[in-house]
C-alpha cells in the first residue's frame, strides 16, 4: 500500500520490565472510508524492519510502500523514492 511519509518518532521506553525500542512512522494514504482527502495513521516499526542504511528523515514527504499480511501487520517496507 502506497503511503506518504509525514513524520516519525523514535521510541525507547520500558514497560513491565521489558524494553520497547523502535520507530513510529506517521503516514497519509488514500482510503475508501474518506469522502475527500486522505486518511492518516501511524505504524510502529521494530528496528529490524527498517532496511539497513535507510535514514527515515531522508524520506519525509516521499511515498513509501508498506506491505501488510492478512492480519494487517507490517511485513515489509520499500523506500525506493528519496527526496
Amino acid at each position: 500500500m502506497k503511503q506518504m511519509l509525514l513524520g516519525y518518532s523514535e521510541i525507547d521506553f520500558t514497560k513491565d520490565g521489558d524494553r520497547v525500542l523502535g520507530t513510529k512512522i506517521f503516514t497519509a494514504f488514500d482510503s475508501r472510508s474518506i469522502t475527500e482527502g486522505q486518511e492518516t495513521g501511524n505504524i510502529f516499526l521494530r528496528p529490524e524492519m527498517i532496511p539497513e542504511g535507510i535514514h527515515i528523515s531522508d524520506y519525509l514527504g516521499c511515498e513509501i510502500n508498506v506491505e501488510f499480511d492478512h492480519r494487517g501487520r507490517v511485513v515489509g517496507l520499500d523506500f525506493s523514492e528519496s527526496a
